[in-house]
């Protein structure tokens, strides 16, 4: 897993959110590496910086992802369009893009990643990616966290 620095998150500029929004990210890189995907943070390639780069071990392909952490809201149409700049930049297809958040997106941005070929997952979508992780017994008996709760319990100074 790569814990570098550069970090570019959807947030008013406040600190909680950009904290939340750093812990946002690790919570998506430690899920898809639960899940069996070899997963990088943060990763550059050009002029470009991508949130997330996973795929499956040995012949995989590349999936990408932008994460935006919200406090509140939906994620809008100009954040997903230029994600879809970025895969264009990069030249990767589209299809293997994924736009994930803690919230919702909005109408225009969905319609938009449909006709493009696009992912985005949502916060109820994150929520039962995580529930494929957890093994039966634990979901069984006790309630599982919540996607705030399990990103708020994430100690920065761990990846420092």
């Amino acid at each position: 897993m790569n814990n570098n620095m550069n970090n570019n998150y959807s947030s008013s500029g406040n600190g909680k959110n950009n904290a939340h929004g750093k812990k946002f990210e690790i919570w998506i890189e430690e899920l898809y590496h639960s899940l069996g995907y070899r997963v990088e943070r943060n990763v550059r390639i050009g002029d470009c910086q991508l949130d997330i780069i996973y795929c499956k071990p040995l012949l995989g392909r590349k999936r990408y992802v932008e994460c935006k952490y919200l406090s509140e809201g939906k994620v809008g149409l100009e954040e997903v369009a230029k994600f879809y700049a970025v895969l264009q930049e990069i030249r990767a297809n589209p299809k293997l893009g994924y736009v994930v958040t803690n919230q919702d997106f909005v109408d225009r941005a969905k319609s938009f990643a449909c006709k493009k070929g696009m992912h985005l997952y949502d916060g109820k979508n994150l929520e039962e990616l995580d529930m494929k992780r957890r093994s039966f017994f634990p979901r069984l008996f006790k309630r599982a966290p919540s996607l705030e709760e399990q990103i708020e319990k994430i100690d920065l100074r761990k990846y420092d």
